[in-house]
């Protein structure tokens, strides 16, 4: 069955096809929808702007291969090169508009807004795609634990904090799917998971930049992150751009020095585990390209151009298989300190088909870590750099 949703609502308001639609009425008619879905639905989001005031609820369930799905009409977006994210949407997607957060970015409003859609305990085998998102907090939350089988994909969103937060801290989160997103102006964070198992995020685009050119970055932008026990999750052609802080207002003195801005492109801690980073890049991060902790951690074919400090971070078993380290934006306002291709703090990293360009040193090792490299080229590159150990015992 398919239910259908207008800007205004048409005819006796059923529903039941375009010429009865559902009237969106600030969100209410969402809301009457979910309740009339049943498993293998589609709820239809007719082209328009729809304003919402206050958070959706979502609570209905599809089931394994018959999902519960909102889809906005419109063209399919184009895009989706080799190596790199989709950077096109569609112009005739339906804009579902947030009412509290403010267009534009300040420190002081960085934090403001609602969210889209909170999904509740219990929810599975969800479809959501073909929607154009404006200023909300938070587009999608998945807190309460036991949501499987959760799709988002071909979505633009801009002016956010944070795209999709999705925590496992009480119940497990598992079997989630994004793909095809152009996220811009994302403050905080695109991608935020904690404890999900088997998930994969594939063509997705965040940038802390929106499309006016302004940035939006607060404390520490960390794009893409991934923390606690998250495990056997794979990120494809996903780009992590312009992580860094908009405004010195906004930096933390208790992480940095006053005066120096940072951000991340991707990030993994310490037990997480089985990561999988394919054709992902990362550009002119504030600070790292990749920080990368936990274990069994492997990159293939990433990319970061003008980090700001160190290109890849690693600290654990990791890999990098084919990776590029080039360029670095020093000397002004946004990226200050000088770093290198590679930076160590402890576990062994195994680097094959590593190239670096024009880095302050091809590989900084610190604590105990160890690196076996073969295959590698690093050019205009200043020194090898060990924190007090020896170089020879530690590089194979």
């Amino acid at each position: 069955m398919k239910i259908f949703i207008s800007e205004q609502g048409s005819g006796d308001c059923s529903g039941a096809n375009g010429e009865n639609a559902i009237a969106w009425d600030k969100g209410k008619g969402l809301e009457i929808a979910l309740e009339k879905a049943e498993p293998d639905d589609d709820i239809i989001l007719r082209a328009g702007t729809y304003p919402l005031l206050a958070p959706i609820d979502w609570h209905k369930s599809g089931r394994y291969g018959r999902p519960i799905r909102l889809m906005g009409e419109g063209a399919e977006a184009s895009g989706g090169q080799y190596g790199q994210s989709v950077r096109a949407v569609s112009s005739t997607w339906p804009t579902i508009v947030g009412g509290t957060r403010p267009i534009g970015y300040s420190a002081n409003t960085a934090d403001a807004g609602d969210d889209f859609i909170r999904f509740q305990s219990g929810v599975q085998n969800v479809v959501i795609e073909q929607l154009n998102l404006q200023n909300f907090a938070r587009c999608f939350v998945a807190e309460a634990g036991h949501n499987t089988g959760i799709t988002l994909q071909n979505i633009q969103a801009e002016n956010l904090r944070q795209f999709a937060l999705i925590l496992a801290k009480a119940a497990p989160q598992n079997d989630w799917h994004l793909s095809r997103c152009y996220l811009t102006g994302v403050s905080n964070r695109a991608i935020h998971i904690h404890s999900l198992h088997n998930a994969s995020f594939y063509d997705i685009y965040a940038d802390c930049q929106d499309s006016a050119g302004q940035r939006h970055g607060d404390d520490w932008p960390q794009l893409f992150h991934c923390a606690g026990s998250a495990q056997d999750i794979r990120f494809e052609r996903c780009c992590g751009v312009n992580p860094v802080q908009a405004d010195p207002a906004h930096v933390n003195p208790a992480h940095t020095p006053a005066h120096t801005q940072r951000g991340t492109s991707f990030v993994t801690t310490a037990n997480t585990q089985r990561i999988h980073f394919t054709r992902c890049i990362a550009y002119q991060p504030g600070n790292t390209g990749f920080d990368i902790k936990g274990n069994s951690h492997e990159l293939h074919h990433c990319y970061v151009e003008k980090a700001g400090n160190r290109a890849y971070q690693m600290a654990g078993s990791t890999a990098l298989h084919q990776c590029i380290a080039e360029g670095q934006a020093q000397g002004n306002d946004d990226n200050i300190a000088a770093g290198a291709a590679i930076g160590i703090d402890e576990g062994t990293v195994v680097v094959s088909g590593f190239a670096g360009r024009d880095m302050e040193c091809p590989i900084a090792i610190k604590g105990s870590g160890k690196v076996h490299i073969s295959d590698s080229r690093f050019e205009l590159c200043r020194l090898l750099r060990s924190y007090g150990y020896s170089l020879r015992s530690r590089i194979q």
